[in-house]
């Protein structure tokens, strides 16, 4: 017996011992390709805890399994370097199953140096938001990778070729992302479709001007497909047996024709964009048991809107019919969205009253867009209650009557842009909008708005956009404003307000746009003007500012328009203000 437990203890010890010197050799090499991808780098302070003599597993962007190299994520570093290296040292680890490099500045074509070889085990490579170039026919290349299901070379610039016509694509992928590129050829997603798409789950074209066709209706397991902003305007797209298809965006292209019959099948959408297309006719019907988010602007949708959409309400969260020729009234049935985060009409032909009582129901809307309708009436005092409510545009409708004094009124209101412009409101700005505390942008311009501009708006810390243009309101503008230092627009033209620029305004230092011509302003134009250093337009005319142009304007290095007409100016026209070498654009007419 003793000999023979002698000889198993030598034997595991030998095979103990064989295995430590495989992974030794094995860690070794791993650590000579990533030394000598770092020696290729133009910068060698990058990367600096890749060091010899020290296990690669613990390399910044390193990880590992069983000791080798399985994984490398080197996104936002600035490795300025070309596909070659990265390919010849990186790709070439035996057991890399992940290459992470976005946004990484790699650079150059997608080829292989000759004798260099892909990891057997790569399954997913991220090379976005680089510099490659080339034809898009050399991502064949990549078929020496023979596990490759992940790619990702959106944002680079790949272009169409001539050689896309007769090869196609031979990778079996389950992920492929091209948006962002140069991509052009009318025949592509055939050629990217080429060898067959049993296994493609992801898809995404966004952003190229692709024309052609598109047909993945062999495609059975796609759950994601993005086409957006390109060019394709050949009827409708094939999607065949669509079960598996979960997220659908054709949106910017020029589709036409019934996208109801061709996407019947897709019944598991749950996003589906079929925005800014050439659709026309009633809204069709659409696969909408499982939507979350549909969006059909920018077509030429006329009619109703379906009452079949309200069906939807137990899952949407995001519904925009903005920007076509719909008409009629908002159906009741949308009071049941309790889900529902952003309604947007804006830009078609509804009409009647603000029909409150479906808003009132929507408990989780953050955005409500009905701007450019025929909405009349005056605005009701309940919209104080949609307490979740972000994003409030009644614009460009015919609302009249005060804006509710109640509007803000609770403290716990959430409202950031308020754009109550282009109607027919009447009576005061209230003081108490001063307590939607978040406000970033407040638009009541093309109004009849009397009264004074509230001393209580000098709170709103957020304020950036502050438009009260075509009013009626006087009295001078309140010194409080300039406790607003996040204020960056300030537009009061065409009131009636008069005295002097407010001192304090020069504590705004992040205005880019002043804007206070066509009212009865008088005093000096101030010299510290010149330290707003983001101020790109000015314009004061039609007012009764005296004295001198002040030289310091000049200081405005961002100053595109400058616009003084019809004062009572007088002097020269200080030179410092044309050495902006045209980055001025100057109305200078001293009229009496």
């Amino acid at each position: 017996m003793r000999p023979l437990f002698v000889f198993l203890t030598f034997t595991l010890t030998f095979l103990i011992c064989f295995e430590v010197l495989v992974v030794s050799s094995l860690n070794n090499k791993d650590s000579q390709l990533l030394l000598s991808f770092k020696a290729s780098l133009p910068d060698q302070s990058v990367l600096q805890s890749w060091v010899p003599k020290q296990d690669p597993c613990s390399f910044n962007g390193v990880t590992c399994h069983d000791s080798k190299v399985s994984s490398i994520e080197l996104s936002d570093t600035s490795l300025s370097t070309d596909f070659h290296s990265v390919a010849a040292f990186l790709l070439a680890l035996e057991n890399l199953e992940s290459l992470t490099l976005l946004k990484a500045n790699i650079s150059g074509n997608i080829s292989f140096p000759y004798g260099s070889k892909c990891s057997s085990l790569l399954t997913s490579l991220d090379l976005s938001q680089n510099t490659l170039s080339g034809p898009l026919s050399t991502l064949s290349a990549l078929g020496s990778c023979p596990n490759l299901k992940s790619l990702n070379l959106s944002t680079n610039k790949l272009e169409s070729s001539g050689e896309e016509q007769t090869m196609g694509l031979q990778l079996s992928l389950e992920v492929l992302d091209l948006s962002f590129n140069k991509l052009s050829a009318g025949n592509l997603v055939p050629w990217i479709l080429h060898g067959g798409c049993n296994d493609l789950k992801h898809l995404a074209l966004k952003g190229n001007v692709i024309t052609g066709d598109i047909n993945v209706s062999n495609c059975k397991k796609l759950k994601f497909l993005d086409v957006s902003w390109n060019n394709f305007s050949m009827g409708t797209p094939s999607f065949g047996d669509c079960l598996s298809l979960e997220h659908l965006d054709v949106s910017a292209n020029k589709f036409s024709g019934d996208i109801g019959r061709e996407i019947s099948s897709c019944l598991n959408l749950n996003f589906l964009n079929l925005s800014s297309n050439q659709f026309s006719g009633r809204i069709p019907g659409l696969p909408i048991s499982k939507l979350e988010r549909l969006y059909l602007a920018g077509n030429k949708f006329q009619g109703q809107i379906p009452l079949y959409l309200t069906e939807a309400c137990a899952t949407l969260v995001e519904l925009d019919l903005s920007s076509n020729n719909l008409s009629g009234m908002i159906p009741s049935g949308f009071a049941s969205c309790s889900s529902l985060e952003s309604f947007d009409v804006s830009t078609n032909n509804f009409t009647g009253k603000l029909p409150i009582e479906i808003f009132q129901n929507m408990r989780s809307l953050k955005k409500l867009g009905l701007a450019f309708n025929h909405f009349s009436g005056p605005l009701p005092m309940s919209l104080s209650s949609l307490l979740k409510l972000e994003v409030l545009d009644l614009s460009s409708n015919n609302f009249s009557g005060p804006i509710p004094v109640s509007l803000c009124e609770n403290p716990t209101n959430r409202l950031q842009v308020l754009y109550l412009q282009n109607n027919y409101l009447t009576g005061s700005i209230p003081a108490s909008l001063s307590n939607c505390s978040q406000l970033v942008s407040l638009h009541l311009s093309f109004n009849y708005l009397e009264g004074t501009i509230p001393t209580s708006l000098g709170s709103l810390s957020k304020l950036k956009d502050l438009r009260l243009w075509l009013n009626q309101l006087h009295g001078e503008i309140p010194q409080e404003l300039s406790n607003i230092q996040t204020l960056e627009t300030l537009i009061l033209d065409f009131n009636e307000l008069t005295g002097p620029i407010p001192s304090g305004l020069s504590n705004c230092t992040k205005l880019t746009w002043i804007s206070l011509s066509n009212n009865r302003f008088t005093g000096e134009i101030p010299a510290w003007l010149g330290k707003l250093s983001s101020l790109a337009i000015l314009k004061l005319s039609n007012n009764s500012f005296y004295g001198r142009i002040p030289p310091e304007l000049g200081d405005c290095q961002s100053l595109i328009w400058l616009d003084l007409n019809t004062n009572q100016l007088n002097g020269t026209i200080p030179p410092v203000l044309f050495k902006q070498s045209g980055k001025i654009v100057v109305n200078f007419i001293a009229g009496k």
